[in-house]
């Protein structure tokens, strides 16, 4: 960063201030005394002058008193050109009176009978009687500061009947001022210039080693390399240059060494992250087949189950949840400490997320005796963010109050919009054991626990926190741990709200029945660009589009024209689309209508369960929405029998237990071992469905994914099921086209109401 003001820049201002002001001093000192002395010989000029003249001009004024004015007053002129300062002469008596002025008419002065006249100033009255010559000042409007001399005329015989007054002014002395102002005003320039040149000189001179001492630290900071400094003097300065450049060659060793060593750190970094990877695919491959199993025997597929086997099954399956929660969390603690939360932000309903969050810890809550509250107003409006990485804190929150609430507590989870307006505030508020003031700052380290003994009293490896922080982080959201009043901890952090604006652009509604199409599809948005991309995209072969900009026309039109696909926007001027959905769903005219919600809002589990047939987030490929609007158009074929799944995956156990699974449920089942087994056999029995895994030996799940994408199968819904639960590779899922993305940790259930969600009602419940 380049300083304001540099130490050469001030050493300059500095020593050109100090040399400027001795100048201006000394040039005012020259003025001043200059002035002074001019001042004195001036006035000592005029004295002399008032005393050389005076007899003269008395004599004379006594000759020529009554006649020879003229010569009086020629005899008066040359008197005064002696003295280029005087202005005027007066005579007067020693009682005061003006007997005669120069700068009147000499014919009036020499007049017998005039008029009496006395001098306005007390002082020069009084001193007519003096017999000393007498200075004063006095000061004219037109002429200035004036210098007036009294001297007394005195006969031989000691008589005293004159006294003259002498004016004199300083016309002469500022004359000589301002002849002078100018050179010492040159003068000063010129010394001005020199000596800024000086200081600029010698500025440099004393600033040039310091400033190659400051760029070689600055290149330090910035990581640069530091050619050795090029400082000879043999000064303190030189002294500490030679060290400098002493230091900088260590210090260079020392980052090459670094750097060395941080390359291999990278290497173990990334051979860590592809162990846990790996490590935990072959953990979770194992532990999906366990739990599938537990929850099929659980459920009587192999047999009546004893009390007591039941117990011990329950056991079972509550340390398979704990095993699986350690290994998520320790893959994203890996995650976080190589930098790699990466988060997706999407407009979501937050409310029916928390409500989905608390549904699901409800049980556990319950188990422990204590009360999982929710307060949200559902008129709120979406967040930003990632909504399953928001998931995830909610949830490590919620169980991280739950673990640490006694029986007989409550736990409220809070939503409330800020007074701004543009955010939504989350509360996770509990009435448990409290963390301490000193603790407050430290709950969000890695392995922190706020007792010594917490881990064996409560559990936990101490990294939920961290993660939820970690996670915060990358949002760019602050998160803040508070008593709660009463007692107890309140976690808070507040989100951004989507402002989605609406389309400026009005689509008209088409109100009068059409001829009958072949094909109709009614678009519901109120995005009028987004429209028109639907019309194009999907006019043609025997395809009509009907559109509808609010949620009352659509709902409107759906009922009049019974259309064969519905495509659904959740954000309406008027309404929310899943509460239009429900309508839908619920109306026995439009209840059996296909629809497919496309939204920017990732909300694929509210859509699902309340009846969308797909569901896809904006921005849609062309692609992608084809495949979607001909699979709902297609639907199933009654005469196909019951619907064939497809499962490919490389480990026989996990197929096994998928295949009792499906078939319990009168799914027919076809198994693959491996990518290109499982093409194959995708080709030749084209599948209702194909359940997917994505790490397998010859060919990955994403290959797979890709050529169907390209293939006539491209209309067959996958559902991937993998060990691997990073928000990248169920990212990459979808963008793949497939329909959904599970853990193979989810349990059989999760993946059968996801088939639901596919396939509509199983075959043994649609038998019976």
């Amino acid at each position: 960063m380049k300083p304001r003001e540099s130490l050469k820049m001030r050493f300059e201002l500095v020593l050109a201030a100090v040399t400027g002001i001795l100048l201006f001093v000394t040039a005012a000192t020259l003025i001043i005394v200059r002035y002074r002395d001019q001042k004195k010989l001036l006035e000592d000029n005029a004295m002399t002058f008032a005393q050389t003249t005076v007899d003269q001009i008395c004599q004379q004024y006594r000759i020529y008193y009554h006649s020879g004015s003229y010569k009086f007053r020629e005899i008066v002129r040359r008197n005064m050109a002696w003295n280029p300062d005087i202005r005027r002469i007066l005579i007067l008596s020693v009682a005061g009176e003006v007997l005669y002025d120069s700068a009147e008419s000499p014919d009036y002065n020499l007049q017998v009978e005039h008029p009496v006249r006395r001098l306005a100033d007390t002082r020069l009255t009084e001193a007519t009687a003096e017999l000393n010559a007498q200075p004063f000042h006095a000061r004219d409007p037109k002429l200035g500061s004036l210098l007036l001399i009294l001297s007394p005329y005195m006969e031989e015989w000691g008589r005293h009947p004159y006294s003259v007054l002498y004016v004199f002014t300083y016309d002469s002395l500022n004359h000589t001022l301002q002849s002078m102002a100018l050179p010492i005003a040159i003068l000063l320039m010129l010394s001005l210039g020199v000596m800024a040149g000086v200081a600029r000189w010698l500025a440099g001179r004393v600033a040039r080693p310091i400033e190659e001492l400051t760029r070689g630290v600055r290149a330090f900071e910035e990581g640069r390399s530091v050619a050795p400094l090029d400082i000879t003097s043999g000064d303190e300065i030189g002294v500490l240059a030679q060290t400098f450049n002493s230091m900088a060659r260590r210090l260079e060793e020392h980052v090459q060494q670094l750097e060395r060593a941080n390359e291999e750190l990278k290497a173990v970094d990334r051979m860590k992250t592809d162990l846990l990877a790996n490590v935990s695919h072959e953990l979770r491959t194992p532990l999906s087949a366990i739990r599938g199993y537990v929850e099929f025997m659980s459920d009587g597929n192999l047999g009546p189950v004893s009390e007591p086997q039941s117990k011990g099954l329950s056991i079972c399956m509550r340390n398979i949840d704990r095993l699986n929660k350690n290994i998520n969390m320790l893959l994203d603690f890996s995650r976080m400490e190589l930098g790699r939360i990466v988060v997706h932000p999407a407009p979501f309903r937050l409310d029916l997320l928390v409500r989905q969050i608390a549904a699901s810890l409800d049980a556990d809550a319950r188990k422990k005796g204590l009360r999982l509250l929710v307060d949200a107003a559902e008129s709120l409006p979406a967040v930003v963010a990632d909504r399953e990485r928001l998931t995830q804190v909610i949830e490590n929150l919620t169980v991280n109050s739950i673990k640490f609430t006694p029986a007989g507590g409550e736990i409220t989870l809070s939503l409330s919009l800020l007074a701004e307006g543009n955010r939504v505030e989350v509360r996770i508020a509990d009435n448990g054991i409290g963390i301490a003031p000193a603790d407050r700052d430290r709950v969000f380290e890695k392995f922190y626990q706020v007792e010594a003994g917490a881990a064996r009293r409560f559990g936990g490896v101490g990294l939920g926190l961290a993660i939820v922080k970690s996670v915060l982080d990358a949002h760019h959201v602050p998160i803040s741990v508070e008593e709660r009043p009463g007692g107890g901890t309140l976690f808070r952090f507040a989100l951004p709200a989507y402002a989605g604006r609406p389309s400026l652009v009005e689509i008209p509604v088409i109100d009068e029945p059409l001829a009958t199409p072949a094909t109709r599809i009614l678009a519901i948005d109120d995005d009028a660009d987004f429209l028109s991309y639907l019309g194009d995209s999907l006019r043609g072969e025997g395809r009509e589009i009907i559109s509808a900009t609010t949620a009352q026309d659509g709902l409107r039109l759906a009922r009049e024209h019974s259309p064969a696909l519905i495509l659904l926007d959740v954000h309406l001027p008027d309404g929310d689309g899943f509460d239009l959905l429900q309508s839908l769903k619920s109306d026995p005219l439009t209840s059996n209508i296909p629809t497919i919600i496309v939204t920017v809002v990732n909300e694929r589990m509210e859509g699902f369960r309340l009846g969308a047939d797909d569901y896809l987030v904006k921005p849609v490929e062309s692609a992608m929405l084809l495949d979607a609007v001909g699979r709902a158009l297609d639907g199933p074929r009654a005469d196909e029998g019951p619907p064939q799944v497809l499962v490919i995956d490389d480990e026989p156990d996990v197929t096994a237990y998928l295949s009792t699974v499906l078939s319990s449920r009168g799914y027919r089942v076809l198994r693959a071992a491996s990518g290109p087994e499982g093409l194959e056999m995708a080709f030749r029995h084209r599948p209702t469905l194909i359940i997917l895994d994505v790490m397998m030996p010859e060919m990955t799940g994403w290959e797979v994914l890709r050529r169907l994408r390209d293939s006539p199968l491209r209309q067959v819904p996958v559902i991937v099921l993998s060990a691997r639960e990073s928000p990248s590779d169920s990212a990459e899922g979808y963008r793949l086209g497939a329909r959904s993305y599970l853990a193979k940790t989810s349990g059989a259930q999760k993946l059968l109401e996801e088939i639901r969600t596919v396939l509509g009602s199983p075959p043994d419940e649609a038998a019976s």
